[in-house]
């Protein structure tokens, strides 16, 4: 397993889901990576479940513990630069 697969299996992935639900209500689920249902509710729009999903998953990302972890390595050598893609300085 190369670097970058153990360093993406251990960052956090969510998924907002909707889905509708009898005649007038829609489900919105924030889900993480293994399926499990971190968050849900119910809307009576389309649009309002949307943006009610997509708010969850924005609260749930504020929450998160920062990852700390130094930057990947390349080579034996720490990736010089700010991160851009030019890795400038």
């Amino acid at each position: 397993m190369d670097i970058l697969a153990r360093e993406t299996d251990s960052v956090p992935m969510f998924e907002v889901a909707i889905a509708k639900r009898g005649r007038s209500s829609w489900e919105w689920r924030v889900c993480d990576r293994s399926g499990k249902v971190m968050m849900r509710g119910r809307e009576n729009s389309r649009v309002a479940a949307r943006y009610r999903g997509e708010r969850a998953l924005f609260q749930l990302l504020l929450t998160q513990k920062p990852d700390l972890r130094p930057l990947p390595r390349c080579g034996g050598k720490v990736i010089p630069g700010d991160g851009s893609p030019e890795g400038g300085n």
